[in-house]
């Protein structure tokens, strides 16, 4: 029989632990002292760093916003779960509970099993490693899809006076410092992950429990664990900015919004209040998801939840997308479904748990983490202030720091020289021929660059680590991927395949045997198709024993071809063997390969001579026609 939240999320079209975790926030907002307190708390006091109703919609309309949320709904059969005041009540009690993280029902449920021996984390590493490579290797690749990133990339204030070419050159350098800084954040991510579980794999430690017992016993093992999610949580904000930026861009949604930049750096996507207040949402259930789960920092699992509802309602609705936001959806989508999977489950909340018991127990365990950060000497690190709301609390200023270290290296590289270059030889014909060479110098830059930047990073004696973390390459390595030697590769391959075609003779002239006729497609014996052919075949001579001697092998292949000769010229597709007959010649040519082995049976695949030869004079007697 169905459960509660079962009924309820067929009715409601979601899943059963979302109506669960609906029925939880309601429970907990109004009928458990403590977070009906706690909720008014947070909507009354105007914190901007908890996004609070206050702060959002001002004094006289946040407190408007409250009494929604207190009033009573009409009795009625499903009062509890009314829509009273256009269903503003769920939506601010949801988006509350999906801010503080609370009231997650339990998951019981495992995580999805893949294939065996398929490593998830490794296979991302070893993708981002791999795209790396192909922004290196691949110019028609590489640059068309950086100009659009940099039309996306929401201007500095301090450019917006400038020529539009000039605007249109800063943005795409930024975008290449941004595209670096996204990258080297995404493999050191990944590749700790892949690391850590393989790790465990290789001690036994495959199951949750088992995993829990360790980490109890081990303090490292603990901070390894916590580090690794906190680096996941803070790359799952990093392309969220990033889709934010992309989508508001794009044709479609960019007339909901209105986009620019701090002083500081720090890009701002808002509401275009004047055009929805004209035009609303044009009865777009999409437009609206889109435009709540930016300007009201919703929950990137909610986000993906009802939007693969909404596709699959309606999968026309993807027209709405372009390639550059499927791109960025799909690398969001994978972080955001490890750290459901991880710090949203049971065993990741036990894990923060039992962090916070180490801390207030032993405040000096947090040295432990250093090691498993990036490699970063701690002297080069700026903390910065973290709300205590985090989950992973000190691992995630740790993860902030090394973040914002290694973002002054990549927003430090200066690529106006190399990047004029290849502008030029882009865009001019007569120096196409430059490309190679000069595509290969503007990476070996970039290498070289970041290269001398990370080793101001490394701890004394480790030259090369902070790099080798971040995926970067040394710029002299003579093994590295370039353009030039993929298209002397590519060249080769093809010169190869038409010196092979030059020198290759001419093949024979294939005959056509004509297929067996319609009426004639059914198995049947050579005897009985002979029969049936009306051909008469050789009579047979009776010989007495001990009289007539042996036929010669000239006469026997003189009759045979004479016997061959009188056949039709149409055949049927098949013959049909004796069962005897068919089973030696199935062992010979097709032997099973699920059949047990057995010391005396004989060989798959081998007969005795003195069987095949006997076969062999069977058949050859029977379709001689006799």
């Amino acid at each position: 029989m169905a459960t509660i939240y079962q009924q309820r999320a067929k009715r409601w079209n979601t899943n059963p632990w979302l109506a669960e975790w609906f029925s939880n926030t309601f429970e907990y907002c109004h009928n458990c002292p403590e977070g009906k307190q706690a909720f008014r708390e947070e909507s009354v006091v105007s914190a901007p760093a908890f996004n609070s109703v206050l702060s959002k919609f001002g004094p006289a309309e946040g407190r408007k916003v409250l009494n929604i949320c207190t009033e009573k709904p009409t009795p009625r059969a499903r009062s509890r779960y009314a829509n009273a005041k256009g269903k503003a009540r769920l939506f601010h009690l949801a988006g509350y509970v999906a801010e503080k993280n609370l009231c997650h029902p339990e998951r019981v449920l495992p995580a999805v099993k893949r294939r065996r021996g398929e490593s998830s984390t490794a296979w991302l590493a070893d993708k981002v490693r791999d795209t790396m490579e192909l922004q290196r290797t691949r110019p028609d690749i590489f640059v068309p899809g950086i100009l659009r990133r940099g039309a996306s990339t929401i201007p500095s204030p301090e450019i917006l006076s400038k020529p539009g070419h000039y605007q249109e050159f800063h943005r795409t350098h930024d975008a290449i410092r941004s595209r670096m800084y996204i990258f080297t954040m995404s493999y050191m991510t990944w590749k700790d992950a892949a690391e850590l579980f393989e790790d465990l794999a290789r001690q036994g430690l495959t199951t949750a429990s088992a995993i829990e017992r360790a980490y109890r016993q081990d303090t490292k093992l603990m901070w390894r664990l916590v580090t690794c999610f906190a680096k996941a949580d803070f790359l799952k904000g990093l392309l969220w900015g990033t889709f934010v930026q992309i989508v508001s861009w794009s044709d479609h949604f960019s007339k909901y919004f209105k986009r620019w930049r701090s002083q500081d750096g720090v890009a701002h996507v808002e509401p275009n209040v004047s055009y929805i207040t004209k035009n609303g949402f044009n009865k777009s259930q999409l437009d609206e998801l889109v435009f709540r789960s930016f300007c009201d920092s919703g929950h990137t699992g909610a986000f993906f939840e009802n939007l693969s509802m909404l596709l699959e309602e309606d999968p026309t609705l993807t027209r709405k997308f372009d390639a550059d936001v499927f791109d960025a959806m799909g690398d969001l989508a994978i972080v955001s479904e490890f750290i459901v999977n991880i710090r949203d489950s049971a065993f990741g909340q036990t894990l923060c748990k039992h962090m916070k018991s180490v801390l207030e127990s032993d405040s000096l365990s947090v040295n432990d983490m250093f090691p498993f950060v990036c490699g970063i000497h701690p002297s080069k690190l700026s903390y910065p202030s973290v709300p205590p709301s985090d989950f992973w609390t000190a691992a995630n200023v740790m993860v902030r720091a090394v973040a914002n270290a290694w973002l002054q290296v990549t927003g430090s590289l200066d690529l106006w020289e190399p990047l004029h270059s290849l502008n030029i030889s882009i865009l001019d014909p007569g120096s196409n021929h430059t490309l190679p060479s000069v595509f290969d110098a503007f990476w070996t830059d970039i290498d070289l660059q970041l290269w001398e930047m990370a080793k101001a990073l490394d701890w004394p004696g480790r030259t090369g680590s902070v790099a080798k973390k971040f995926g970067l390459l040394s710029p002299s390595d003579p093994n590295k991927p370039t353009f030039l030697r993929n298209l002397l590769i590519y060249m080769d391959v093809c010169e190869g395949e038409e010196r092979k075609a030059q020198s290759t003779p001419a093949p024979a002239p294939v005959v056509d045997v004509p297929l067996a006729a319609p009426r004639e497609s059914v198995a049947q014996s050579g005897h009985a198709f002979v029969k049936e052919m009306n051909v008469k075949g050789p009579k047979a001579k009776t010989r007495s024993a001990g009289q007539g001697k042996e036929p010669s092998r000239t006469q026997d292949h003189n009759k045979e071809e004479e016997s061959l000769e009188s056949f039709p010229l149409y055949l049927p597709p098949q013959f049909k063997l004796g069962r005897k007959v068919g089973k030696i010649f199935e062992r010979l040519l097709d032997p099973d390969p699920e059949t047990s082995p057995d010391e005396n049976a004989p060989k798959k695949g081998q007969i005795r001579w003195g069987d095949f030869e006997r076969v062999s004079l069977i058949n050859e007697s029977r379709y001689k026609g006799r």
